[in-house]
């Protein structure tokens, strides 16, 4: 949401001379965002067969489980919302940040835990969790860092203010979301000015590469090269692949393979490799 709403002001500014943006593990869309991760529960193993179908035929218009035909954002019906609702809990046993990665577990876990399945009710499942922290992972190390007087000090902090939080309850409620930013990139994309690239590590279940994919293909740009695996280059890694790609006119989407939510963390020649390929325009 930040990146492309904040282009779209920049690139009113002609005092700015942007020439694109890429942004990693986006949410673009809510719709996409809530109904990829039933697909990626069920194509993980999250969820088993007998799962799905009965999903499926909750929730998807003749029981056939094409993405236009099934409303696992808001739900259909009661027993559509209360299959989403329980695989939504089963999806936050995991990690879902890198689902290959392990959960840490600390004392406040299981209370930040219980406080985002309750604002995940099955009466509003378009409404987002409102996390007190990222589950299952540790932000001790950060939080005692961002909160020590000298830190605040020399980052002029005021003074007297609240503890610092990796994610305020406060904010989260008072903000006004964004539900799509599907216009700002069509509009943007109208202008013919700027080169745009979505990526995903593909092991991120919560902004998952289907969620972006299908967003990316619902602008409906022309297709300019099919999608096909991208190779790392160099001497210590090349010619393997780093993950799939295709490109629209002025809009590419990529995924990273083998990567979760911090797609640069968890590979770092692959992300320095897909930003260099952005830069001149190699991809």
């Amino acid at each position: 949401m930040y990146v492309p709403t904040l282009a779209e002001r920049v690139l009113k500014d002609t005092t700015i001379n942007l020439k694109g943006f890429l942004v990693g593990n986006a949410f673009s869309d809510i719709v996409t965002f809530l109904s990829a991760r039933m697909y990626y529960a069920y194509y993980h193993g999250i969820i088993d067969h007998e799962q799905w179908l009965s999903l499926v035929e909750s929730c998807c218009k003749d029981g056939v489980s094409e993405k236009d035909r099934c409303d696992f954002a808001s739900g259909s019906s009661k027993s559509c919302s209360r299959l989403l609702y329980d695989i939504s809990n089963k999806l936050k046993q995991v990690n879902q940040y890198n689902i290959e990665e392990n959960c840490y577990i600390d004392a406040d876990e299981g209370s930040r835990r219980k406080r985002s399945e309750a604002d995940f009710s099955e009466a509003g499942m378009a409404r987002l969790p409102v996390l007190a922290s990222y589950p299952c992972l540790n932000n001790t190390a950060v939080t005692n860092y961002m909160n020590d007087p000298r830190i605040q000090a020399a980052l002029h902090v005021r003074p007297g203010l609240q503890r610092w939080v990796v994610c305020s309850d406060t904010m989260n409620v008072q903000y006004n979301r964004s539900k799509s930013v599907r216009d700002a990139y069509l509009r943007m994309l109208s202008t013919k000015k700027l080169r745009m690239l979505l990526y995903n590590g593909d092991l991120d279940s919560l902004c998952n590469f289907l969620s972006e994919e299908w967003f990316v293909d619902s602008l409906n740009q022309t297709l300019v090269k099919p999608w096909r695996f991208w190779y790392t280059e160099g001497p210590y890694a090349s010619q393997q692949i780093a993950g799939s790609v295709k490109n629209y006119e002025n809009i590419t989407f990529a995924t990273v393979k083998g990567a979760g939510h911090s797609t640069p963390i968890d590979k770092p020649l692959q992300s320095f490799e897909l930003f260099s390929r952005f830069l001149t325009n190699t991809f």
